[in-house]
């Protein structure tokens, strides 16, 4: 997501990170993935973390399914701010703020100023 600013654009991403899947199991989920969700993995030595673009998903169900149906526990939500300024802030939209209710997981922010 984008935010104009006075003088420039702030990036926002909303992620959903499930952590140390197997290269098997990597290839089931990415087979099952709804086509219009966008993803995408991080190799991390054997296996993979995959990646959820919360904004691309309109409900957690198709989420909690592929957590339910593989058995993954290694999850969380991630929240990316890349800004030009030193302060600021940023709305939450509402797909993501369900899907944030929707999960018991932690829920990490990252704050890049450049």
């Amino acid at each position: 997501m984008k935010i104009n600013r006075e003088k420039d654009i702030d990036e926002v991403n909303f992620i959903f990170r499930i952590f140390n899947v197997s290269p098997d199991v990597y290839n089931l989920i990415a087979k099952d993935l709804d086509k219009k969700i966008k993803f995408s993995v991080h190799e991390q030595k054997s296996n993979f973390n995959i990646l959820i673009d919360i904004e691309s998903v309109s409900t957690s169900e198709s989420i909690k399914r592929i957590i339910r149906d593989y058995k993954l526990e290694e999850i969380d939500i991630y929240i990316s701010l890349i800004s030009t300024y030193d302060h600021g802030g940023l709305l939450v939209p509402q797909n993501v703020s369900r899907i944030i209710r929707d999960f018991d997981c932690d829920l990490n922010f990252s704050f890049v100023s450049c």
